[in-house]
């Protein structure tokens, strides 16, 4: 899958700013540069790649297999949340703001592990709060394309079986999006 994921994503990202032809430019419409902002958590960010982040976190990847004409920007942050009730939800932190100051053209947005622990799921809450998330980005940048990417499964890695912080994969792989 890691080797996978960089291609799977640079296709959607293709596919999706019609550059999957040999005579397309992978370029707005304004002939620039396509910026494309990924947001989220830990996972976004980079953390666990063993002080290698900047080359092996997925949007490094991204930036990597897209090439020049791409600007791919990290606006990842550990352990941050998209409810406002969660740990440290990430709308109260100044990189949010930074994000959709951007005006991206292609916004990649996963959020969601961190809200999935055991102690803070509310399936309800997280539905409105992913809608509210969206539309600031719309607002934010009306032009462009936006993709809500899901959270990867999560594993156990404890002894016990369980998953590490409490996070839940049943509201992962089946109560998100």
């Amino acid at each position: 899958l890691k080797k996978c994921l960089p291609f799977l994503l640079s296709a959607i990202v293709l596919s999706g700013c019609g550059a999957g032809t040999a005579n397309s430019k992978a370029s707005d419409s304004g002939g620039n540069t396509v910026k494309i902002a990924c947001v989220g958590d830990s996972i976004t960010y980079g953390a666990g790649v063993l002080g290698h982040r900047r080359s092996q976190s997925y949007p490094a990847y991204l930036q990597e297999n897209l090439g020049e004409k791409y600007q791919v920007l990290n606006y990842g942050l550990s352990g941050r949340t998209l409810m406002d009730e969660g740990d440290v939800p990430y709308r109260s932190e100044k990189l949010y703001q930074k994000s959709l100051d951007a005006k991206a053209d292609i916004y990649l947005l996963m959020l969601g592990t961190n809200d999935a622990k055991d102690y803070q799921w509310d399936e309800d809450a997280y539905a409105k709060e992913i809608k509210d998330f969206v539309e600031a980005y719309q607002t934010a940048a009306p032009q462009a394309k936006i993709y809500l990417m899901q959270p990867p499964q999560a594993f156990s890695t404890q002894k016990d079986g369980s998953i590490k912080y409490g996070i839940q994969d049943a509201v992962i792989g089946g109560q998100m999006y």
